[in-house]
């Protein structure tokens, strides 16, 4: 037989090796622990979290930067050029 049968034979073997061992990790165990007679119709929803708020019509700095940022940056600015226009006087 020659070396390239082999080497087939040997990439096929293992190819379905990978594909059969993925395949058996992959099975799931799943365990609950629920009583039987529970009536699941009384529960209406659960969330993890609350849900979260949807602003409109904010431009999108104000939600990154938030307005106390924006207010301080804001002041900064107004300092910056109350002390230009003392200056120039």
């Amino acid at each position: 037989m020659s070396h390239r049968y082999h080497a087939g034979l040997l990439t096929a073997a293992l190819t379905g090796f990978v594909f059969v061992a993925a395949a058996v990790a992959q099975k799931v165990d799943i365990k609950t622990n629920q009583a039987p007679n529970t009536d699941f119709k009384v529960y209406k929803t659960y969330a993890w979290l609350p849900p979260v708020p949807v602003v409109k019509n904010v431009a999108p700095d104000e939600t990154v930067m938030g307005a106390p940022a924006r207010d301080a940056a804001e002041y900064k600015a107004l300092l910056a050029r109350l002390r230009e226009l003392s200056s120039s006087r």
